[in-house]
């Protein structure tokens, strides 16, 4: 996103796009062998990796080693998670170097040998690439420390120093939860590493690509682990994102009241991606292998991509509601199909079109596990505008009637079965090709440059309620919070989450979202316009949430009434302290004490909008800071925000010309 400063009374937070999460509790378990069934050995980036107490996961290992110059001595790595400040790393080189002696100069020799040097905390190389995402081992070790890298380049800066393995070492003696390490990318001596050595030393692998041959060779294996009690009876969750087609299964093997057994089970749910299988109730161990069917005599290899393994006690709807493949933002989407000059804007999420522009995403998905695609706008768009499907040679659409996204809707939905192509002058389902062109297009001819204004434009299998929206009559420029108990989309605002605060806490620092707004997760909206804001709820039993969560303090409110101890979001953008009972119906309100610290340096490598909020422990409901233009005098609201009938107000206190009064 790019990055913009918003000085105004309310706060933002997150992720751009992001998928839906239904609110289940799920465990990651670990691949604990990668030895594929063609003989490939090791882990293929990007990778996440799971260690605990003095675990540790082998980054490069070779015997003949790379010899330490300007050209090799950066170790590069872009972590997208990193878990452990205490992480530390070691080094097996071997050195010769020359010193001058009472008998003229001479040669010395070290080598670590099978020990290897560790890098103590001191030069704590995992806050190093958390800020920079490279290190450079020619800086290894202390200059005072003998036969260390530094201590031996201050002796001679010739001296020949072969790196043979690196490790990254956990170093959490006294935690005994795992640390989580995700790593997208690794570069070693000038070299992009796309496989990590298959000697996990205690760390666990969370995912990867195997190849199978038959029913027989186990591409991988899962070690024996117990399953918890909030499990058994519950599932597990297989994801694979390629390869996933037919002749394959998981078998289960599990430990049932001592008595072992092997369980070959067929899933009883898919979502997208994710395959779902039974836990009976009494299983108290597994040991789960995948296998190949037979079919071809076990001739032809078969590769499958595997994303994650986990116990969980519910169905994750991350497929079922989805804009992972709709990202927008101008640095993922491709902006000339057709015409130069197209253009995306990621604050607004304007995107325009030159006469017949098309820009969109290139894609390779697979498209048959979901219903409709979706488009939501936050205005009407141009009457050409609309959204087709293309592959590299055919041209792929909708029926004319379901094509256009413009004529004055803030919306369009698109039946994805329905979609064909036309090759050799045959008509063939959509859903038959996994790779396809999404993009919009704006005939407009004569009318030079139009602009369209994004919301969402995600896949589902559930469409949202169009005709029952939820309506805030929130005026331009003005904001408001939001929660619901199933997944929703929005038109006519934009949508924040919450990062973080300044130590003082007078600043909130605040993200742009622009994914699906997920069940029971608290959000704040800025209206775009003077005609309120319409948020569409997509009702499915199983991405419904009846338990509203709290994200970095934002506190989500189905139906509840709080008393005291939160801030509560006027319609003046003020956040008032609530000294009464308060209902929240749909909405949140702030606890400030929830809100995590960010430093800085931290604030600015999130690239965050920043929200100057002035004197919280003063700030109370007698104290209000309101602008007069922002205050219609007539106009009675409730602590919530909620505009109210002047004639018909029950028992509470209200707001009126930014004042407060109480109605008894």
């Amino acid at each position: 996103m790019k990055k913009f400063i918003l000085l105004v009374s309310a706060w933002l937070g997150f992720a751009t796009t992001a998928t839906v999460h239904a609110q289940v509790e799920s465990t990651p378990y670990a691949f604990t062998s990668t030895i594929t069934a063609s003989g490939e050995e090791g882990l293929r980036l990007p990778a996440r990796l799971g260690m605990q107490y003095w675990d540790n996961v082998v980054l490069y290992d070779d015997p003949e080693g790379f010899v330490l110059t300007d050209d090799t001595k950066m170790l590069k790595a872009v972590w997208s998670g990193f878990a452990n400040s205490n992480a530390r790393m070691s080094i097996w080189y071997s050195a010769e170097w020359k010193v001058q002696g009472e008998s003229g100069e001479e040669t010395k020799t070290f080598s670590t040998g099978n020990q290897g040097r560790e890098e103590w905390p001191t030069i704590n190389w995992a806050s190093i690439w958390t800020v920079t995402d490279s290190y450079d081992l020619s800086t290894y070790g202390d200059a005072a420390s003998e036969n260390s890298i530094s201590w031996i380049l201050a002796q001679d800066p010739q001296a020949k120093i072969t790196i043979t393995k690196i490790t990254v070492n956990n170093f959490c003696y006294m935690e005994p939860d795992v640390a989580l390490y995700d790593l997208e990318s690794l570069e070693v001596a000038g070299q992009i590493v796309e496989t990590l050595p298959a000697q996990p030393n205690g760390a666990d692998y969370y995912g990867g690509t195997f190849t199978v041959v038959n029913n027989g060779n186990q591409p991988f294996g899962i070690a024996t682990f117990e399953i918890p009690q909030q499990y058994r009876g519950g599932y597990v969750r297989l994801d694979i994102s390629e390869g996933a087609e037919y002749n394959w299964g998981l078998n289960l093997n599990f430990d049932q009241g001592g008595a072992h057994y092997n369980y070959y089970g067929h899933h009883v749910k898919q979502i997208g991606n994710s395959y779902y299988y039974e836990i009976p109730d009494e299983a108290t161990t597994m040991n789960p292998q995948m296998w190949k069917e037979e079919a071809d005599n076990g001739t032809t290899p078969w590769t499958v991509k595997v994303d994650g393994f986990y116990l969980t006690n519910g169905f994750d709807d991350s497929s079922v509601y989805t804009d992972e493949f709709f990202p927008l933002e101008a640095d993922e989407m491709k902006l000339n199909y057709f015409g130069d000059g197209n253009a995306f804007d990621d604050a607004t999420k304007q995107l325009t079109l030159v006469e017949g522009g098309a820009a969109g995403w290139s894609l390779n998905t697979d498209f048959s596990v979901y219903d409709y695609a979706v488009v939501v706008l936050n205005e009407p768009a141009h009457d050409d505008f609309s959204f087709r499907f293309f592959d590299e040679n055919n041209y792929w659409s909708a029926a004319t009637e379901n094509s256009a996204v413009g004529n004055g809707n803030l919306y369009a939905s698109y039946k994805l079965d329905e979609l064909q192509k036309k090759v050799n002058e045959e008509l063939i389902d959509f859903n038959e090709s996994q790779v396809y062109i999404a993009c919009f297009w704006a005939a407009g001819w004569g009318q030079g440059k139009t602009t369209h204004s994004l919301s969402h434009v995600f896949l589902t299998n559930v469409l949202p309620d169009w005709k029952n929206p939820d309506v805030r009559t929130t005026t331009a420029d003005n904001y408001g919070t939001v929660c619901f108990e199933y997944p929703a989309v929005v038109s006519g605002a934009y949508i924040y989450t919450v990062e973080g605060k300044d130590a003082e806490g007078t600043t909130l620092y605040l993200k742009p979202y622009n994914g699906v707004l997920a069940a029971g997760v608290p959000y704040i909206y800025r209206s775009i316009n003077d005609e309120g804001v319409n948020f569409y709820q997509m009702e499915s039993e199983e991405a419904k949430n009846e338990a509203p969560v709290t994200r970095n303090g934002l506190v989500g409110c189905l139906n509840a009434t709080v008393s005291e101890g939160g801030y509560a979001l006027h319609t003046d953008n003020v956040w008032y302290k609530i000294d009464q009972a308060v209902t929240f119906t749909n909405r949140a309100y702030l606890d400030l004490d929830a809100v995590p610290v960010l430093a800085d340096e931290e604030a600015a490598a999130a690239n965050v909008n920043r929200m100057v909020l002035g004197d919280w422990e003063t700030t109370g409901i007698d104290e209000v800071k309101a602008s007069p233009a922002q205050v219609d005098d007539e106009a009675v609201y409730n602590l919530s925000g909620i505009r109210m009938d002047a004639d018909n107000l029950p028992k509470g206190i209200y707001i009126r010309g930014g004042k407060k009064f109480i109605v008894k």
